[in-house]
């Protein structure tokens, strides 16, 4: 099952059409058919108010340029299957807040 939902523009150079999202049973496959790599940090969406975070960007959270990668639901912060997955991403080492962009994934529970 193939889900996609709303994103904001990306001035950075990722566009709203270069991520797929694949839910499956264990985890959330993640397309990137962008010409650039781009770093990513996943959370339950009722969790993402309660939580400060910082993004880091490095070889564990990358999904390099035109290929896919698999995301266990176990690594999702606060994931829970009946919830919304929000999925933020960026694709400089130090991004400013303004460059930091995010996909709603729903998990179709």
């Amino acid at each position: 099952m193939l889900l996609l939902s709303a994103c904001s523009d990306n001035p950075a150079g990722v566009s709203q059409d270069d991520l797929t999202f694949d839910v499956e049973n264990n985890g959330l496959s993640v397309f990137n058919n962008s010409e650039l790599s781009i770093f990513y940090f996943t959370v339950e969406r009722g969790v993402a108010a309660q939580i400060f975070w910082l993004p880091v960007s490095s070889t564990e959270n990358e999904i390099t340029s035109n290929n896919k990668k698999f995301i266990p639901f176990s690594e999702i912060f606060g994931f829970d299957m009946s919830e919304e997955i929000l999925f933020f991403f960026w694709n400089t080492d130090e991004p400013e807040s303004s460059e930091i962009r995010n996909r709603i994934v729903s998990t179709g529970e």
